[in-house]
């Protein structure tokens, strides 16, 4: 069949121009929906810190005592000078019956008493660091060589100390980590002194972070434990473990860290207080 030139030439410029047509774009990828990775990563933080939350405090629960626990806690706080901080335990105590709200009565009778007394803090102030906590107006006195942090593992001895009343002692044992050991005592070892320390359950303390969890217990020190830190402030080789219901951990003791020891016990005694050191 032949076709009129005309016909040919429009198939030919059709052909040519459907070779030439640009190619079908791809559709572009929708990430309407997806989460950025730096915020994938603050909710893996979170999601990890609320994970050692409860753990801890399922631990916290199942060794729960109650009103009694909420006693021994008030009386920390009072011990420290942190009044406003055991108001909270003590009415919650008092809640439990006309036992416990006696208890709790005594234990605002001992946050009303306060004995004067002048305290001299002039001397032995070397490496000394003060902290003011003015809420309950107590001075807190610390060897600045020890770290403090609650990401760091720790065991020092620090003072309290308000306008009124004699200064007073606190020991801290205090371990970091990656994940919870749960605490119940802590052992120590000093060349051929070694000394079991039972922790109440009630006053160990916990906080978890982003990457770190920490448990502490932090009470007045008793004779024996301040003849101990004597042995711990003279052996090079002085440890803590601490013995948890997972696993143990043990660290050495370093040289600054003994002579802190001797640093706060030396301020204290400057300070006054010479009965329990004059018993070591």
């Amino acid at each position: 069949m032949n076709y009129p030139s005309s016909l040919i030439m429009i198939g030919l410029f059709a052909g040519l121009a459907s070779g030439c047509a640009e190619p079908e774009k791809l559709a572009e990828l929708d990430y309407s929906g997806w989460v950025p990775q730096a915020a994938m990563d603050t909710v893996r933080a979170d999601n990890r810190r609320l994970v050692n939350e409860l753990a801890f405090a399922q631990f916290q629960l199942d060794n729960c005592q109650g009103p009694d626990a909420a006693l021994k806690k008030a009386n920390y706080h009072v011990d420290r000078g942190e009044h406003s901080q055991a108001k909270p335990h003590l009415e919650k105590a008092k809640g439990h019956g006309a036992v416990h709200a006696k208890k709790a009565a005594e234990v605002e009778k001992r946050m009303s008493t306060a004995a004067t007394g002048k305290v001299n803090t002039t001397d032995n102030m070397e490496n000394i660091v003060t902290v003011k906590d003015e809420a309950d107006g107590i001075t807190w006195y610390y060897d600045r060589r020890v770290p403090r942090g609650l990401d760091t593992t720790a065991f020092y001895l620090y003072i309290g100390h308000k306008a009124t009343g004699g200064p007073w002692l606190r020991m801290r044992s205090q371990y970091a980590g990656d994940h919870w050991i749960y605490i119940h005592a802590i052992h120590l070892d000093a060349g051929a002194l070694h000394v079991d320390r039972q922790l109440d359950p009630a006053l160990m303390f916990s906080k978890a972070g982003d990457l770190t969890v920490t448990e502490w217990n932090d009470t007045p020190p008793s004779l024996t434990d301040l003849r101990v830190i004597r042995e711990i402030a003279g052996s090079p080789d002085a440890e803590i473990t601490f013995m948890g219901h997972k696993e143990k951990v043990t660290r050495r003791l370093t040289d600054q860290e003994r002579d802190a020891f001797i640093n706060v016990l030396r301020l204290y005694e400057a300070m006054g207080k010479v009965e329990e050191l004059s018993n070591m």
